[in-house]
């Protein structure tokens, strides 16, 4: 796999609404600031530990995406939503678990795109 597979345009998209999902989750808990603090230290954490490992971090982009919506839905799930909320459009923790669980899903892409990455 080239640096030139994992540039393409869609890797990229297909993250943008879940992340914006997040986002907008984390603007609407009530301490949105102290989540949204917590949220970015575990992403940047993440990072670091993956660049100490000299990992390609352009193929563990999904995987960034997938531990910044965990972690905002683990935070929602912690401190409830308000009502009037924007997200989550059903007023449920299931909508939540299963924002999570497709979280879940780009971690594994992630990682799956960096063991191809790492083969090559």
């Amino acid at each position: 796999m080239t640096s030139l597979d994992l540039v393409k345009p869609w890797r990229l998209i297909a993250a943008i609404p879940v992340l914006l999902y997040a986002v907008l989750l984390l603007l609407e808990l009530p301490q949105s600031p102290s989540w949204s603090l917590l949220v970015c230290g575990v992403v940047l954490i993440a990072f670091a530990v993956a660049a100490r490992l000299e990992y390609p971090l352009l193929a563990l982009w999904p995987a960034f995406v997938g531990l910044f919506v965990l972690s905002a839905c683990m935070c929602a799930l912690i401190e409830d939503v308000v009502d009037y909320a924007l997200v989550p459009f059903t007023d449920s923790d299931a909508e939540i678990i299963a924002v999570a669980l497709v979280g879940v899903g780009f971690i594994g892409w992630g990682i799956q795109t960096t063991r191809k990455m790492l083969a090559y």
